[in-house]
């Protein structure tokens, strides 16, 4: 069997260990329910845009302790948006020894053009080192959390084509870098 870090879109460390995957364009087609997050913890990067994946985006995505960069954009991922990205976020951890740590880094995140449908989850607001949201083209419905005013780090955030209501939070109102989107956004 040879080593996956010789395979197409796949990077490794030093030590073997599959740190990135970008698939972004590879003609991918099917689900994430039988891939095997818990065999990369040392995951930091996953592009998987631009494919033909479909269903749900599985909770076991939570296990990717060390992932800074997300993007599953532009596939046909349906359902409620995949809260385990953050949820591990909320257990009652040891700052200095969390395999958990590193999560507070994600930086990147790009669910754009799927088909999710539930609220946006407040515990997005937690990652606070998030510096680019991308959750536009979906059916995202209710409210923008008031949590992510404590996203000091957000450049560009982009909720554009959903079916959000309620007002645009006062912290966005003055942070002139973030771009909410417009056409569609659905708020008012």
């Amino acid at each position: 069997m040879t080593s996956p870090c010789t395979w197409y879109g796949i990077h490794c460390n030093h030590f073997g260990s599959v740190t990135k995957i970008n698939l972004t364009s590879s003609g991918l087609k099917g689900t994430l329910h039988e891939f095997k997050f818990s065999s990369f913890p040392y995951l930091a990067y996953l592009d998987l845009s631009m494919n033909s994946l479909f269903g749900t985006i599985p909770p076991k995505i939570g296990h990717l302790s060390k992932l800074m960069y997300l993007d599953p954009s532009t596939n046909q991922f349906y359902g409620k948006f995949p809260v385990e990205i953050c949820l591990l976020l909320d257990l009652e951890i040891e700052p200095l020894n969390s395999k958990y740590r590193n999560l507070l880094k994600l930086h990147y995140v790009n669910l754009s053009d799927n088909e999710l449908n539930s609220g946006i989850p407040v515990q997005l607001g937690k990652l606070v080192q998030l510096s680019q949201l991308d959750l536009s083209h979906n059916y995202l419905s209710r409210e923008i959390p008031t949590e992510f005013s404590n996203l000091q780090s957000l450049l560009t955030l982009n909720l554009s084509h959903n079916r959000l209501s309620g007002a645009i939070p006062e912290s966005f109102q003055s942070h002139s870098r973030v771009f909410l989107g417009t056409p569609w956004l659905g708020i008012h």
